[in-house]
């Protein structure tokens, strides 16, 4: 069986031959590599915050373990949006600001970072891990999936537009 998940589906739609280099070869261009990255470290910061009740000093020692030694050395510019400096001070503007009470969906830490995987016929299977799994106070589930590593614009349009990634936790 060959996993697929969004990230794949997602490049395929925009380049064949870049999905390939990236995920059959594995090869990217270091410009590329940050965005993932950061992305990667800003779950594991939500995570710690879901898991430990809004704690935000364990999801920024999270975000602080897994992004400031790599950010310092991979976007050593302050002013690169994906510095160490700036994605910190952003997530901590977010914690700030953001408490689990105002929250719309209760996420129990066991639904924290939820993988599944799907077969779709008998070659691939659709894989992924949603950010939570949350109720709704009148008992409906919602998917919770945070967004981090694009910047709000038209090219992130185009590009979550088509995504298949909420279509396949639903």
């Amino acid at each position: 069986m060959l996993p697929v998940d969004n990230s794949i589906l997602a490049s395929t739609q925009t380049c064949d031959t870049q999905a390939a280099l990236r995920y059959g070869l594995g090869l990217a261009v270091p410009e590329d590599s940050a965005p993932p990255v950061a992305g990667t470290a800003i779950h594991e910061a939500f995570a710690a915050w879901f898991k430990q009740a809004g704690d935000v000093a364990a999801a920024m020692a999270a975000l602080d373990l897994h992004y400031r030694a790599w950010a310092e050395e991979h976007v050593p510019d302050p002013d690169d949006r994906l510095s160490w400096l700036n994605v910190s001070r952003v997530m901590q503007q977010w914690f700030d600001t953001h408490t689990l009470d105002r929250f719309p969906v209760r996420i129990a830490p066991a639904m924290v970072e939820v993988g599944f995987a799907l077969p779709l016929d008998g070659n691939f299977v659709f894989v992924g891990r949603m950010d939570g799994l949350g109720q709704e106070e009148r008992g409906a589930f919602a998917v919770v999936d945070h967004k981090s590593s694009y910047r709000l614009d038209d090219k992130w349009r185009r590009t979550h537009r088509t995504s298949a990634q909420m279509t396949g936790y639903t």
